[in-house]
């Protein structure tokens, strides 16, 4: 049936789905488009006809939707169907709960629908924040989510990584392949008379491999290179075989422990041998371990129990002592009151003894004269007639120098110099050769009778009375037995012996040797009266015949003086005479010379120094007669120190610590000698190992480093700084603190440790008060691996030091203090190599149990002295040491 006769056979529409107008003109269609036009008609079939017809493409829907009469799954426009993507660009519009449209589509536009798109103002507040998120599950994931999602990783990771290995594997090991055949349809061009347009189809498939099939090509590898020479192989020569040797490769027969057919005596140790019993496994019951256990439980709850106790024990004491501290303060506070009151009720009284004691003042007074006058007269009578010439000259103020008032003595005759230039340029000693020690031409002395006047003693010395009545009138005088010999006498006067040298001239004075004015020009005072001589133990000017005990401080000054007398005269006696000879051994008057060349622009304290330190060491030369190689490794000794002393090392300091000079230095700095209870702190020596760069840190720290891992006893140390007189707190002290690690070396000595570590400053509040936390200090060898070392080795002593921890102290108007805190229970605190240890510098460290960072506790208040106290006090210890 023709489509023009279908065209007919259908009704004519009454409504058309076109709303443009359709032209009044015929549609003229050719042939060929009259045969395309019905091929490319799709659509479903007429009704009537749709039984068996299934809608399968897009085609099939036309322009409209679903057949409702077709009972099988539809997809018009592939509408709902999963898995194919939509060509449409229509949205669907959706509302929400309340009918509003849903914007958010448009932004969800182009992406999938797993993609989380934030699109509303919801979508920004934080999930916790939000008023529907309900409660939130934080909690870990358990451990099958955990491994199924390890596994998941590991199979992508294995799918890449056999991706990316697939390319290098080598071609004849066969992988999984798809052994598939390919179809290829192929339409050759005419040729060779062939007709054009025959289509081909060709079937492309793998060859099947034979396995037996030998390989078409030899691979040959390349020969591997030469390897590198051997070492060489140093064996030891042949030996024989030892006895011990041979025993130990004796290896012991098999001994059966059921057959002894020979009935051979098998030893003991062979049949152990041959046992085998030292292969087995040797179990121990557990319970020996349970013990074990156990035991050390039980002790560590002893200990436990035992330092609890101990520590009850001591609070209990410290209790105890505190109280009877109280007791003994209240006690005393009581006797003050007492002899206050008793004061008051003698004070009435005093005024009828005050004449009484003025006359018992001027019969002292008199008895003093009277007791001068004696020892005056004594002195006369004992001298001869040039040293009473010579009294009679300074009686009348004509006091010269003893060596032109004897005329014992050839003077010299330059004006200037302080040396007598004629022993000079003389070649008459030398060219000689008679005497080669005598260097001098001309005796010291002038005439003979002035030598006979010196050695021997004159006639005329006769007082009147013979010595046995001198000797009871003065023993027989108990008031003045100073003027005589003492009953006790002085210590080491009973040792000396005869003199068998020339006589020994005394000057008439309490201080031959000038020390006492020596020692005033340094401290600044002006020196005593000189010209009297003293004998025995005398009373000063203005005091009473009381009895009073020395100080500790006073003996210790007095022996300190002793000792600078003893030196000046060796210093003094440093021209020993040749036995048998009139002439000195060296040049008398170098030392003075060497001195005399000072120029006039040094001050007084450069040449007061310099003369002293000049004189001291000529004297050392001259008394020890030093050699060139001795004077030669001294030098060698201070070169290596200047080389060895850098920022972080002071070798020279540390040689004059081992000699003790540096402690002599700050025992003659601290001159503060009060009479109060309460004195400042005692000072230290500084030490070589001080850095001014020390860290700030604020009150409380830890001066231990963080950037290592720390070890030992931390410490809390804590006190107050209070002024010394007045008890007053200081503000703004600073503590500056370093001391060693527990392996015994300070920070700059050791690399492994961070820089400035176990060193910190601190600085005081308005209540004096400071605190921090440090490790409790070891005793530590000083450096004895340069000339400090060689010296102590030299003197057969050790460089150990106790434990101790150093501290400089420095307030606004207060004198600095040098001082080190040493540990009680330490080693070496009897036995300092560097001498530095003082009583009161010597500190307990107790447990504490109070703060978890701390394992000891160290309470310790610094006293300092402001520099008004400290020049009056200074000022004051020197008089009394004077005294």
């Amino acid at each position: 049936m023709s489509v023009a006769a279908l065209s007919k056979s259908l009704p004519k529409p009454k409504y058309s789905g076109e709303e443009e107008e359709l032209t009044n003109s015929t549609r003229v269609l050719s042939s060929e488009q009259y045969e395309a036009h019905v091929a490319k008609k799709n659509g479903p079939p007429a009704y009537g006809s749709r039984q068996s017809w299934r809608p399968r493409a897009p085609e099939d829907f036309g322009d409209g939707g679903a057949f409702p009469e077709v009972h099988v799954a539809q997809y018009p426009l592939d509408m709902g169907k999963k898995g194919t993507p939509s060509t449409s660009n229509a949205l669907v519009r959706r509302v929400d709960g309340e009918g509003k449209t849903k914007y958010d589509e448009i932004a969800r536009r182009g992406h999938s629908d797993t993609r989380h798109v934030q699109a509303s103002f919801k979508d920004l507040i934080p999930l916790r924040q939000q008023a529907d998120a309900g409660e939130l599950d934080l909690s870990r994931p358990s451990q099958d989510v955990v491994q199924a999602t390890k596994e998941k990783t590991e199979q992508a990771l294995m799918a890449l990584v056999a991706g990316q290995t697939a390319a290098q594997r080598p071609k004849n090991v066969q992988g999984r392949k798809d052994d598939e055949p390919t179809f290829v349809r192929y339409t050759p061009t005419a040729q060779m008379g062939e007709a054009q347009g025959k289509t081909r189809i060709f079937k492309i498939q793998q060859r099947q491999i034979d396995p037996m099939e030998p390989p078409k090509f030899k691979h040959k590898r390349i020969p591997r290179g030469p390897p590198s020479p051997p070492p060489p192989v140093l064996h030891s020569p042949p030996r024989k075989l030892t006895a011990e040797d041979q025993e130990m490769w004796k290896i012991p027969p098999p001994i059966s422990n059921w057959k002894n057919p020979k009935g051979y005596t098998v030893p003991l140790d062979k049949r152990l041998a041959a046992d085998g019993r030292g292969l087995q496994d040797i179990t121990i019951n557990d319970k020996f371990a349970q013990f074990g256990e156990a035991l050390q439980a039980a002790d560590r709850h002893a200990r436990e129990e035992v330092k609890q106790r101990a520590i009850m024990q001591q609070r209990l004491a410290e209790k105890e002592k505190l109280q009877k501290e109280e007791h003994l303060r209240n006690l005393a506070k009581q006797a003050r009151e007492d002899r206050a009151n008793a004061s008051r009720r003698r004070s009435q009284s005093d005024s009828d003894t005050d004449s009484e004691e003025e006359a018992v003042r001027k019969r002292m007074d008199a008895r003093k004269e009277r007791r001068e006058d004696f020892q005056r007269e004594l002195r006369q009578s004992r001298m001869g007639n040039e040293r009473k010439i010579q009294m009679l000259a300074r009686e009348q103020n004509r006091d010269i120098s003893e060596k032109v008032a004897l005329g014992l003595a050839k003077p010299s005759q330059g004006g200037e110099s302080m040396y007598d230039s004629r022993l000079f340029n003389q070649s008459s000693g030398f060219n000689a050769g008679i005497n080669e020690d005598n260097h001098y031409d001309k005796p010291l002395f002038a005439a003979q009778d002035a030598i006979s006047s010196i050695y021997r003693p004159s006639v005329q010395q006769d007082d009147g009375e013979d010595e046995g009545q001198t000797y009871d009138r003065i023993t027989k005088s108990s008031k003045f037995e100073v003027l005589g010999k003492a009953k006790d006498g002085f210590r080491g006067a009973d040792l000396q012996e005869a003199r068998d040298g020339p006589v020994q001239f005394e000057k008439d004075s309490d201080d031959p040797f000038n020390i006492s004015q020596m020692i005033n020009e340094v401290r600044g005072e002006k020196g005593e009266k000189t010209g009297e001589k003293r004998y025995g133990i005398q009373e000063p000017e203005g005091s009473t015949m009381q009895c009073h005990l020395p100080s500790k401080r006073s003996l210790n000054a007095a022996d300190h003086q002793l000792r600078i007398m003893s030196m000046a005269i060796r210093r003094l006696a440093v021209v020993p005479a040749v036995s048998g000879s009139k002439e000195p051994k060296f040049n008398p008057n170098f030392t003075d010379a060497v001195i005399n060349a000072t120029g006039p622009k040094a001050t007084p304290r450069v040449r007061q120094l310099t003369a002293g330190l000049i004189r001291h060491l000529h004297d050392f030369a001259r008394e020890n007669e030093l050699t060139v190689d001795e004077w030669m490794t001294a030098v060698g000794l201070m070169n290596e120190a200047g080389r060895m002393s850098d920022s972080k090392r002071n070798e020279g300091q540390l040689l004059c610590d081992i000699l003790g000079l540096e402690s002599l230095v700050d025992e003659i700095t601290y001159k503060l000698a009060s009479t109060a209870a309460d004195e400042p702190t005692a000072t230290a020596i500084l030490g070589p190992f001080y850095r001014e760069d020390a860290p700030k840190l604020p009150m409380g720290s830890c001066i231990v480093s963080k950037d290592i891992n720390e070890q030992g006893d931390r410490t809390r140390m804590h006190g107050t700084i209070t002024d010394f007189r007045t008890g007053a707190p200081i503000e703004g002290a600073v503590v500056d603190v370093w001391h060693t690690a527990p392996n015994g070396l300070y920070e700059q000595q050791d690399p492994n440790q961070p820089e400035m570590n176990l060193r910190g400053r601190f600085t005081t509040g308005k209540d004096g008060a400071y605190n921090f936390y440090c490790l409790r200090p070891v005793p530590y060898p000083i450096p004895f691996d340069g000339p400090a070392g060689r010296v102590l080795q030299a003197l057969d002593r050790h460089p150990m030091r106790p434990a101790h921890i150093h501290f400089l102290l420095t307030a606004p108007g207060y004198k600095p203090i040098v001082t080190q805190i040493f540990d009680r229970q330490s080693k070496y605190i009897d036995d300092d190599a560097v001498f530095a240890v003082k009583d009161s510098l010597i500190v307990d460290f107790k447990p504490f149990e109070g703060d978890p960072q701390a394992d000891f506790e160290l309470p310790y208040d610094f006293k300092m002295a402001s520099f008004e106290d400290a020049q009056k006090h200074s000022v004051a210890g020197t008089t009394e040491e004077s005294a």
